[in-house]
């Protein structure tokens, strides 16, 4: 018997030692860094002879013991093209832009696993570029096919392109960064949270958006701007912040990229863009402004004011439907302001002089608040605020919420908008 239990240890052992040694010793099948190509970016554009023209902006890894030309990535069929571009110090990382014209992203990525000489992983893509063109046909095979893969971050950011993506990846070549991605992780989030002009929506989030019944999608907005002298514009008259991207005028000899503004869907289709400050009232109502500086009407001259702003609170939204169904929304905004610019001629100022300061900035966001919400709901018919999670409180039942068609219905809401603004100033202490 006790010879019996032994063996059966011994057995037991045995058998954890294989799973060990199979878990932890490389096999003829397992898979080296050198072995994988890491898509960092991807461009999808309309394409010339199938549905889609995609562009994959590939870092390639290199260590002591691979090949100098494991790397290059040369070589194509007749449909697709291939570029490489070598950044930082000589033995340095590397990144390739091949481009393929396909039915579909999967396809796109067999295409360029039959000439690229390493597997194709996705795992460190951090953007997906999306041209306006694309947008305006449907998004959704493309954010499905994504989404349903397992290797991609939900945190990949999304810009829809105002130029052809292709362009926008071999254009931009960071002179401290080797690939586009890491570039557009230090604009982007300058961008987000030091202006209020842009914001960083990913994938995961789109696609919750792309889902869900309260709102619509939206995503950054972004170009490359062209070198000095080169530049056109697509809005001259634009004025401040009243812009989008491909609207500022850059005194650089290199390209850069221009993050401004909203691309705004109705479901899956690119119906309109959201300025400058159309941004920043967006954001003001879904309580994600950190912080932005504006121009407003000065109260005692022809010229501006500049102010600095922040929430103070969350604003306080609500929403009555009639027994039309008709939706009637009260928005009231609780702002924080600083003084920067004050160009009044008196010597010093007054508290009569800040409050005619405050009074004049409410009254602009105010205003802007309101062209911003007639035009989501009467324009472009697509609430991008989340007005639609406030309204849901007036139905006794899902199945009730869902007969209404919230997304629908918004187009006829009317609003009220009430905005509050503490102005704080280093001026004050100059006082007597």
């Amino acid at each position: 018997m006790n010879n019996y239990n032994l063996l059966r240890k011994l057995f037991i052992i045995i058998i954890i030692l294989s799973l060990l040694y199979t878990l932890f010793t490389n096999s003829t099948s397992s898979q080296r860094l050198d072995d994988l190509a890491y898509v960092v970016a991807i461009g999808v554009d309309v394409g010339e002879v199938d549905t889609y023209k995609v562009s994959f902006q590939v870092s390639t890894v290199k260590s002591s013991s691979s090949d100098s030309s494991g790397g290059s990535g040369e070589g194509g069929s007749g449909d697709s093209s291939s570029g490489g571009t070598s950044s930082g110090s000589e033995g340095g990382p590397t990144y390739i832009v091949n481009t393929v014209e396909c039915s579909s992203i999967d396809m796109g990525i067999n295409l360029l696993n039959t000439y690229v000489n390493k597997q194709i992983n996705l795992s460190h893509c951090k953007i997906l570029l999306i041209s306006e063109n694309v947008a305006k046909n449907g998004v959704s095979p493309i954010i499905y096919t994504l989404v349903n893969k397992v290797e991609i971050r939900p945190d990949c950011n999304i810009i829809i392109s105002k130029i052809p993506t292709e362009d926008f990846i071999n254009t931009v070549q960071p002179s401290t960064q080797d690939v586009l991605a890491k570039y557009f992780d230090l604009t982007s989030s300058s961008t987000e949270q030091e202006t209020g002009y842009s914001q960083n929506i990913t994938l995961s989030q789109f696609y919750s958006y792309l889902k869900d019944p309260f709102c619509q999608p939206y995503a950054a907005l972004g170009t490359v701007s062209n070198p000095k002298g080169k530049k056109e514009f697509t809005n001259k008259n634009a004025t401040g912040i009243d812009k989008t991207a491909g609207n500022i005028q850059s005194e650089s000899k290199e390209p850069l990229v221009e993050l401004l503004g909203l691309a705004v869907f109705r479901d899956d289709v690119l119906v309109g863009e959201l300025t400058g400050m159309e941004t920043v009232c967006h954001l003001i109502l879904k309580n994600e402004l950190q912080e932005c500086t504006i121009s407003i009407p000065s109260p005692f001259n022809d010229n501006n004011v500049d102010i600095y702003v922040s929430i103070q609170k969350s604003p306080k939204i609500n929403v009555y439907i009639d027994k039309n169904g008709s939706p009637f929304v009260k928005i009231n905004v609780n702002i924080i302001s600083r003084l920067l610019s004050f160009n009044n001629n008196q010597s010093k100022i007054t508290q009569e002089s800040i409050s005619q300061v405050e009074t004049a900035a409410e009254n602009y966001i105010t205003n802007e608040l309101y062209n911003y919400l007639n035009k989501t709901s009467k324009d472009l018919q697509s609430d991008v605020s989340s007005i639609g999670k406030y309204a849901v409180s007036n139905f006794l039942t899902q199945e009730d919420w869902n007969n209404y068609n919230w997304l629908k219905n918004y187009s006829s809401c009317t609003f009220q908008v009430t905005t509050d603004i503490t102005l704080k100033s280093g001026y004050l202490l100059t006082m007597q």
